[in-house]
C-alpha cells in the first residue's frame, strides 16, 4: 500500500497506476497477440487443407467414374455378345427351311464352336446345311456327343469320323478338304446343280474318303447323276479313272501319246 502525504505523493500514485495498466496493457496484448498468430497459422494451412479435401473429392469422383465405365463397359461387352450371337443364328437359320428344334439345338453347337474360334465363321452357313440336311443325306453331319468339333459323315450307311477345325474338314485318314473350296461347297451343300465343276479331282477324292454309296444315293438329283458318272469307269471293272483336261492342247498332246503307245505295242 502507497501512503499519500501531501500532493507530490498523489501524483506519483496516479502515474505508478498509469504504470500498471500500461504493464496490464502490454502483456493483455502479448497474449492477444499469440492467438492472433495461431489464427494466423490457420490462415496460412487452410488453402493446403482445402486443396487436399478438394483431391480427396476429385479422386472419389474419378474412381466412382471409373467404376461407373467399368460396369457399362462389362455392360456393352455383354450386349455386344449378345447380339453377334443372335445375327449368328440369325445368319445360320437364312436358307433353311423347317425351323424345329432339332435345327436350333445343332446350330446352338454351331454357335459355340464359332465362339470358342474352333470353327471360322466363313464355314457357317456350309456346316449348318450339313447339319440340318432334311434329306438326311450321305454328305449330312451328325454331332460326336461328349465332343465340340467331332461329327460323323455319312452316318446313316457308313459313319466316317471327321473332324473340323477352322475351315478345314480332317478325315480319320489324315486327308484335310478346305469347305471354302467353291467347287466342294458346292458340291456338298446342294442336290440340283447350274454350274460346271472345276476341279474334278477334288471331289473324286472326297467321296472316296466319306466312302460315298453310289446304291444309296437319292436317284432323282443331279447330285446322285453327276457322281454316277464320275465314278462309272469304277463300278465292276476295276480300271482307273482317267479325267480328261479341259484345255484342247493338252487333249491332243494325251491323244498322241495313247496313239505312240498303241504303235508301240503297249496297249
Amino acid at each position: 500500500m502507497y501512503s499519500i502525504h501531501n500532493r507530490n505523493d498523489l501524483e506519483l500514485a496516479k502515474k505508478l497506476q498509469e504504470t500498471k495498466s500500461l504493464i496490464k496493457a502490454e502483456r493483455l496484448k502479448e497474449k492477444l497477440g499469440r492467438q492472433d498468430f495461431h489464427y494466423d497459422m490457420e490462415e496460412v494451412f487452410e488453402p493446403v487443407t482445402e486443396n487436399q479435401k478438394q483431391i480427396k473429392k476429385v479422386s472419389e469422383t474419378q474412381i466412382q467414374a471409373l467404376n461407373d465405365s467399368t460396369e457399362s463397359t462389362t455392360k456393352a461387352i455383354r450386349e455386344s455378345s449378345k447380339i453377334l450371337n443372335k445375327n449368328l443364328q440369325k445368319s445360320i437359320q437364312q436358307g433353311i427351311e423347317n425351323y424345329d428344334e432339332i435345327t436350333k439345338k445343332n446350330n446352338e453347337i454351331l454357335t459355340n464352336l464359332v465362339n470358342s474360334n474352333q470353327v471360322d465363321s466363313s464355314i457357317v452357313k456350309t456346316i449348318s446345311n450339313l447339319l440340318n440336311d432334311k434329306n438326311k443325306s450321305q454328305f449330312s453331319l451328325e454331332p460326336v456327343e461328349g465332343s465340340s468339333n467331332f461329327f460323323t459323315i455319312n452316318s446313316t450307311y457308313d459313319p466316317q469320323l471327321v473332324q473340323i477345325r477352322g475351315s478345314t474338314m480332317t478325315f480319320q485318314n489324315g486327308e484335310s478338304y478346305d469347305l471354302n473350296n467353291p467347287d466342294l461347297k458346292y458340291f456338298i451343300t446342294n442336290t440340283q446343280f447350274e454350274k460346271p465343276f472345276d476341279n474334278l479331282d477334288l471331289i473324286y477324292s472326297f467321296l472316296h474318303d466319306m466312302k460315298y454309296n453310289i446304291k444309296k444315293g437319292d436317284m432323282k438329283s443331279d447330285r446322285y447323276n453327276f457322281i454316277k458318272d464320275l465314278l462309272q469307269p469304277q463300278i465292276g471293272r476295276g480300271l482307273k479313272f482317267i479325267f480328261l483336261p479341259s484345255d484342247p492342247n493338252e487333249l491332243v498332246d494325251q491323244l498322241q501319246l495313247l496313239y505312240l503307245e498303241k504303235v508301240g505295242g503297249n496297249d
